[in-house]
């Protein structure tokens, strides 16, 4: 389905997106664009993916390549927000963050990361040092 007029398409079945290094697969894909500039992408899980949507962007000079998946992945085009809700997982290089709900602002490198409301959810980390910061 395509509205211009809203602004908002939505694709459906195994959905592959890339542009340039990102990557992004889905069961169900929701670009929401203002003035005909892309705003927003929702990737709803896969089934295909144990149910969860895949996000993947690779290295830049910057930027260590990232590898995220959760039930729902947003992106925030313009800010480069990406938010994982439900089995969040994302890797950064070689260190990895899990949990229910994972904020990511990857312009600025700043993490938030929460459990669920079951009391067996956790936040796992998984950080390693890099070869010229040694603990």
């Amino acid at each position: 389905m395509v509205s211009e007029l809203d602004g908002l398409s939505v694709y459906s079945g195994h959905v592959v997106i890339t542009q340039g290094s990102m990557k992004i697969l889905a069961d169900e894909v929701r670009l929401k664009s203002e003035n005909n500039r892309l705003t927003t992408i929702l990737a709803v899980g896969d089934a295909a993916q144990n149910g969860l949507a895949g996000f993947t962007r690779g290295a830049t000079r910057d930027l260590e390549s990232i590898t995220a998946s959760a039930s729902e992945v947003e992106y925030l085009v313009a800010s480069q927000q990406l938010t994982l809700r439900g089995q969040a997982v994302l890797s950064l290089g070689q260190d990895r963050y899990q949990g229910n709900l994972l904020s990511y602002d990857i312009a600025k490198g700043i993490f938030k990361l929460e459990s669920g409301q079951d009391p067996s959810d956790r936040v796992n980390l998984t950080i390693n040092p890099k070869a010229d910061q040694p603990l």
